[in-house]
């Protein structure tokens, strides 16, 4: 009998009904490198350098499109030596190959070449298959219904959806938001020292993968009271404590960067229209330790005028 690596179905019938079986590695373990055997040790085929191999996988059950701004999958793309991601949404109807080209466009920043791309079959389509040879990626696809194979970007997936959680939980968000907490948990993952450099000392995946310091301390919460200038021509819902302000501002909650839905600025929930909106970043003042969404009475809310001039003085000097 043929089988994949790892514990078949056909290996534990086998087993059950004591009868000899014959391991054969099947074509794709074969060009995956996969054996028929329990893997205790770390790979001796991992990556060695940034993009030496990226992973691909697809997180799913992230509520319905309709409720959450029309994303239906959110693709997620790391780096198997720095462990660094990234997410981005998709919505229904999006090529396979599109989404996958502006994954590894977010991941690279069009500044490094992926030398191999491990996905599993979903990937498996013609488009995916002459994008990669046009970028010169060797393309490498897991065992059919063997997920342990991806395991890294298994494990990926579980720590973020880990994280989105808890964000959600600690900002009073609703579960419809899961998608941008998704976002914001992928993003504050890549500043965690969580991984060892060639020195032996803990550095962020960012810093292993771009080879810069980062720190998470100035990164924004997904649920933090943003306070935003009114677009020119439009008059603000707001009605914000601050009398004199009330025409030139609105309040909303920090999401995540536009960058995981392709946009610039930063995704906020407006509270006056209930609705999320992308905003510009220029002007907008983000505060840390509020969070509108779990109701507090006691938000202190500078004045926009007075912050606006705060950071012109700051640009200045």
């Amino acid at each position: 009998q043929s089988g994949h690596a790892g514990k078949t179905i056909t290996d534990r019938i086998c087993q059950r009904l004591k009868i000899p079986l014959e391991p054969r590695v099947c074509a794709s373990c074969d060009r995956a490198k996969l054996r028929n055997m329990p893997n205790h040790e770390l790979s001796k085929n991992g990556a060695t350098k940034p993009c030496g191999r990226v992973l691909a996988d697809f997180i799913e059950g992230i509520g319905e499109p309709l409720a959450n701004g029309g994303i239906a999958l959110i693709l997620l793309v790391e780096d198997e030596y720095s462990r660094m991601c990234t997410v981005l949404g998709v919505g229904q109807g999006t090529p396979m190959n599109v989404s996958l080209q502006r994954g590894l466009h977010l991941l690279t920043q069009g500044k490094k070449k992926v030398e191999i791309l491990r996905t599993d079959n979903a990937f498996r389509t013609n488009a995916v298959q002459k994008l990669l040879e046009d970028n010169g990626t060797i393309y490498e696809s897991t065992v059919p219904y063997q997920h342990h194979h991806n395991g890294k970007a298994e494990k990926k997936i579980q720590v973020i959806m880990n994280c989105a959680r808890a964000l959600l939980k600690i900002s009073g968000g609703n579960i419809t938001l899961l998608p941008y907490a998704i976002f914001n948990a992928a993003e504050r993952i890549n500043y965690w020292p969580t991984e060892l450099n060639d020195k032996g000392e803990y550095v962020s995946p960012m810093e292993k993968f771009w080879g810069e310091s980062s720190s998470v301390d100035k990164l924004p919460i997904f649920g933090n009271l943003v306070i935003y200038p009114v677009p020119h021509g439009q008059v603000s819902l707001q009605n914000s404590p601050i009398q004199h302000a009330r025409d030139r501002s609105r309040e909303g909650v920090y999401l995540c960067s536009g960058k995981s839905m392709m946009r610039a600025g930063m995704m906020v929930y407006d509270l006056a229209m209930r609705k999320i909106i992308n905003v510009d970043t220029h002007g907008a003042k983000i505060y840390m330790n509020d969070m509108p969404l779990r109701g507090k009475k006691d938000r202190f809310i500078r004045n926009l005028h007075e912050q606006l001039q705060y950071n012109v003085l700051e640009e200045e000097t």
